[in-house]
């Protein structure tokens, strides 16, 4: 069946991805994806139909930045680095004092980021937020995920009228129920 579809190709099947009509989380089931005109398609090969889902967000096509990361295990910004790492995904944690967090260097600032970054989950308190701003407009990441606590309507409505997603949710959340990838593909 898989040469019916000649233009996708496999790839492994531990990779967490979701198929958006039925949300399912694929951990082991044979699944395969390809990546067309910037966009990746997934077909999953565990339904008597096959779902061709898009997804913008995944683990070959940008990392994700953690504004306000933390070495700290208790902390729910060094949680996010820790399952964003147990999913494959590559971590840029971002704080101006420390080096390292869970194997990744640390930069000082978000104006020290070098890579494409498609996500940037915020960690900070709202009442600073505000002084970010120049340096997530230069970023341009794909969508900014606002963490509980760090909702703030102005800086979102800064972002979005820049042409910047924001998403308010909780990363952690995202990740353990397999919404982390559709959660930008809405």
């Amino acid at each position: 069946m898989v040469s019916h579809l000649g233009f996708f190709t496999s790839i492994s099947s531990t990779m967490a991805t979701t198929c958006s009509p039925c949300f399912v989380i694929y951990r082991s089931i044979p699944f395969s994806m390809q990546t067309i005109q910037k966009k990746w398609y997934v077909v999953c090969f565990s339904h008597e139909k096959w779902h061709i889902n898009t997804m913008k967000v995944n683990k070959t096509n940008g990392a994700v930045a953690v504004l306000g990361a933390s070495n700290k295990p208790e902390r729910y910004s060094n949680k996010a680095v820790r399952l964003l790492k147990e999913n494959g995904y590559h971590v840029v944690p971002v704080n101006p004092k420390l080096e390292e967090i869970e194997g990744f260097e640390v930069v000082p600032d978000l104006e020290s980021i070098e890579e494409n970054i498609h996500t940037l989950s915020l960690y900070v308190n709202p009442d600073i937020l505000n002084g970010y701003i120049p340096g997530i407009l230069k970023l341009k990441p794909g969508r900014v995920i606002m963490n509980p606590g760090t909702e703030s309507e102005d800086v979102q409505k800064r972002l979005e009228d820049n042409g910047i997603s924001v998403l308010k949710a909780c990363t952690l959340v995202l990740l353990r129920t397999g919404q982390f990838e559709k959660a930008f593909s809405d």
